[in-house]
């Protein structure tokens, strides 16, 4: 079986929408070398993708969710959680690509003013989903990404479901839809993720959460995170379709609208 390091992974492009907040380093969208799906679906996008298997999972192509890779600190990272990590999907090989892919969702999270605890739900979905890898070829029908995010549901188009930033945006952006008024910050987490994603697997999520929490905890406080590119669902209360908040140079600047920390007030 091949390692992280071993498998192929595919060049960094622009993500089609994208907006900038200040974190802290920088992080950057990437997209895969796949055709164009049809437009997104306004509304609460359809079920995901099934999580990526073991077998299959040695073989998919998977982007970096960071430019330039991961970092002397990811692997600290990795390293600091690794006796303690017991999950059935991540558990002990957590290496710094994960690790990477971790602290891109905990930043965009962390960005959006939202609670860790959101970002514990969001790291256990992609721990659960992709094992943390952004993968950019479809191994469930057109399931895409570090959620593994399916164009054809309405979650986005493929380039963009494989921009990270743009990935952990849609699945909060769900999760708020589903959960209005802060009523994800209690509950079962594996529950709510699956009411986000809609899988055929129900029960995978509960197993991950111990390691999402390790690793969010780790990443929340510690990591200099940086510039990211950010999006908020339009004003329709679309979840998938975005407009920018914050961007460089010429591109436009708009005021923040709507319930967009999911706080159950407009802001």
């Amino acid at each position: 079986m091949k390692t992280p390091s071993q498998r192929p992974r595919s060049s960094f492009a622009r993500p089609l929408v994208a907006v900038t907040a200040l974190v802290g380093g920088l992080l950057a969208g990437v997209s895969p070398a796949q055709a164009s799906a049809p437009e997104p679906t306004p509304g609460v996008p359809g079920p995901a993708g099934a999580p990526v298997s073991a077998e299959l999972a040695a073989t998919l192509a998977y982007a970096a969710c960071v430019p330039g890779g991961e970092t002397a600190a990811d692997s600290a990272v990795a390293s600091q959680v690794r006796p303690s990590m017991n999950g059935s999907r991540l558990g002990r090989s957590v290496n710094a690509y994960n690790v990477s892919c971790a602290r891109v969702i905990t930043a965009t999270v962390k960005g959006r003013g939202l609670a860790k605890r959101a970002a514990v739900i969001a790291v256990t979905t992609a721990i659960t989903e992709s094992t943390l890898h952004n993968y950019t070829v479809a191994s469930d029908h057109d399931s895409l990404g570090l959620f593994q995010q399916r164009p054809s549901q309405g979650w986005g188009t493929p380039a963009q479901l494989t921009d990270p930033v743009y990935a952990t945006n849609a699945f909060v952006n769900a999760m708020l839809r589903k959960y209005p008024n802060n009523s994800w910050m209690s509950g079962d987490i594996g529950a709510i993720c699956q009411k986000v994603q809609v899988s055929a697997f129900p029960d995978a999520y509960a197993r991950e959460v111990h390691d999402a929490q390790l690793l969010v905890d780790a990443l929340w406080n510690g990591s200099d995170l940086g510039v990211l590119d950010f999006y908020l669902s339009d004003d329709q209360g679309s979840t998938v379709a975005t407009r920018p908040v914050f961007a460089y140079g010429n591109s436009p600047m708009v005021p923040i609208t709507g319930d967009w920390d999911g706080d159950g007030k407009d802001t």
